[in-house]
């Protein structure tokens, strides 16, 4: 009989149960890019006036119906190659920021805010382009949270190109010892610019994240120097020796320009520190949903599956070629030190080159005449 289940052993005796867990796209703030605007300006930024700790959720389908004056212009060069990326606007009380100031309680204000929304978004920039002393206060508000964040800052002031400038956005920010991305452009935010390219395209992981941070063809914007020139080569001496950015022509007959960077002003690579930190983000947010489920004890079994997240997500950038050699140094877990009862403590867990960009070529060859 097809019908014999009710009163059956099957029914009285025996049963199957299984747990419900929720399941959540995490790292998404990895490609996405937070801006911090004042509660004053705002007003000439966004189509209907927010109030302060207001988050309001950009996309290529809506910015240009939120969005107005500067950010408009801002926003169209960035969404013009980029249909995927979320743009959160972040408003804080700048009601004491004046012209060329930010003075503490505007600090403040916009650390209230920063500490609320840094989830949001890696990628952290300020509205007020004409404000050194703000952005060089996010950037050291990023520099001491590099997990989920990094500050990237566009710069158009005059004294960029000056070797001896001690009131440039570059002077300002080396004095605060800040460690930013910046990008000159004298007209327009280059580094708004730069990240709808970087982030506008998914590759071989499923997000953008490990893509180029300069040299992407683009044609939203135009080269850094005076009425949409190239640079000078003095300006280029003291852009590229301080490890700041600028816009410049392809040359290949297209008219396209490209960012020439890919550094921090320290010297350092901001793609490496993109991928990594996501890494180390999706490594923890995954091994948490791992140990939370029933019955994760201190074994070499666990010891393994923590392993194999932390390999998957090499696995990934490897493959896309951001980096090479990946090896997995972790010991043997009988070999792992002493340590409390409930905890793991992995040394050396792995290690991996980190594959830079191509900026530079030089070849050389011989004609032979005979």
């Amino acid at each position: 009989m097809s019908d014999d289940f009710k009163g059956s052993i099957a029914q009285q005796y025996i049963s199957f149960s299984a747990i419900t867990v929720q399941g959540a796209e995490t790292g998404e703030n990895y490609y996405s890019v937070v801006l911090f605007a004042g509660d004053a300006e705002a007003g000439n930024l966004l189509v209907t006036a927010p109030a302060i700790g207001d988050v309001i959720e950009l996309s290529s389908s809506n910015f240009a119906e939120l969005t107005k004056g500067a950010l408009l212009t801002d926003l169209t060069a960035f969404y013009a190659a980029n249909s995927l990326t979320k743009v959160y606007v972040v408003i804080y009380d700048d009601a004491l920021v004046t012209t060329g100031t930010f003075v503490a309680g505007a600090v403040t204000a916009l650390t209230t805010q920063f500490n609320l929304q840094k989830h949001l978004g890696y990628f952290k920039l300020m509205t007020l382009s004409n404000n050194i002393p703000a952005h060089v206060a996010l950037a050291t508000l990023c520099d001491a949270d590099t997990l989920l964040s990094k500050s990237w800052i566009p710069a158009n002031d005059a004294g960029m190109l000056l070797a001896d400038s001690v009131t440039s956005m570059y002077a300002v920010a080396v004095a605060a010892n800040t460690d930013p991305v910046i990008v000159y452009h004298p007209t327009k935010n280059g580094a708004l610019a730069q990240l709808g390219m970087t982030l506008g395209a998914l590759n071989g992981s499923g997000t953008p994240v490990g893509n180029s941070v300069d040299y992407i063809a683009m044609d939203s914007i135009n080269p850094s120097g005076t009425a949409g020139a190239n640079l000078d080569a003095a300006s280029v001496t003291v852009l590229t020796n301080h490890k700041c950015g600028f816009f410049l022509t392809v040359g290949d007959g297209t008219g396209n320009i490209a960012l020439k960077g890919g550094k921090t002003i320290k010297g350092n690579l901001p793609g490496a520190q993109w991928v990594v930190q996501y890494i180390n983000y999706m490594s923890a947010t995954r091994a948490a949903n791992y140990l939370t489920q029933l019955n994760r004890f201190r074994n070499n079994s666990t010891y393994r599956a923590i392993l194999n997240i932390l390999v998957t997500l090499l696995t990934v950038f490897e493959g896309i070629g951001r980096l090479s050699g990946t090896k997995i140094t972790a010991p043997a877990f009988a070999n792992l030190p002493a340590s409390a009862g409930d905890a793991i403590i992995i040394p050396n867990a792995w290690e991996a080159y980190f594959n830079d960009g191509v900026r530079t070529v030089q070849v050389q060859g011989t004609l032979y005449i005979s």
